[in-house]
């Protein structure tokens, strides 16, 4: 499994989310505290965020599909990156599935984030051109961007009910994390970020607080998912 995280609040560094804290992404990606199977996370990592340091906000990405533990680049640059909106994740790669850097969540549009965890069939899934990789998290990413947000609950409900392993029937729940523009509005690179929307998709029928949807959970005070 992948291991995600997603801030939304205050501006805070991105080292102090992902680096810093005792139980943090980077401890978890090589020394989990409650797992007893897949406890290395060596296939990757990425960390995405909105920069406010232009006009608007422009998500930023960095990846790579080396271990977080040994990027030592990372972690001299990571507490001069600041945000109040951050989704981070670190993978262990599907058998048969690319560890490339393309291949490694957080996915954007150059509007929105978003990182999945679990598995899906890519034969289930929508054709579509604008993936970054072969990945099945990658393809599925790129289906939820074209569709768009009005759409999403539809979306992970069709691939849900197409594949029946997306709808938890593995050992663990597969989950996707989001941040996206404020709800109702057209998303573009002026938009801030003001939502994390976080869902398990072996809870095809939960309705999120505050919208209507036929699955996810709004987050909107400062918190880690």
């Amino acid at each position: 499994m992948c291991r995600h995280l997603g801030w939304l609040g205050a501006d805070v560094t991105v080292s102090s989310l992902v680096l810093d804290p005792p139980c943090g992404l980077r401890v978890q990606s090589y020394a989990p505290r409650r797992q007893k199977h897949g406890l290395m996370n060596a296939d990757g990592w990425g960390v995405g965020f909105f920069d406010s340091s232009l006009q608007g906000e422009v998500p930023r990405r960095w990846r790579s599909a080396a271990p977080l533990w040994g990027d030592a680049s990372f972690a001299s640059v990571a507490p001069a990156l600041r945000s109040h909106c951050v989704v981070a994740a670190v993978r262990s790669a599907t058998v048969g599935m690319p560890i490339e850097p393309s291949a490694t969540a957080p996915f954007t549009d150059g509007q929105w984030l978003l990182s999945h965890n679990g598995v899906v069939d890519c034969a289930v899934l929508p054709l579509t051109s604008s993936a970054e990789s072969v990945c099945d998290s990658a393809i599925l990413a790129a289906v939820v961007f074209e569709r768009g947000l009005d759409a999403l609950g539809d979306t992970i409900a069709e691939v849900g009910m197409a594949d029946p392993r997306s709808l938890g029937l593995m050992s663990w729940p597969p989950m996707a994390l989001g941040c996206w523009p404020p709800p109702g509005a057209t998303p573009c690179p002026s938009c801030a970020a003001t939502t994390v929307w976080c869902w398990p998709a072996s809870r095809m029928t939960m309705r999120p607080t505050g919208r209507t949807c036929r699955t996810g959970t709004w987050l909107r005070s400062p918190r880690r998912v």
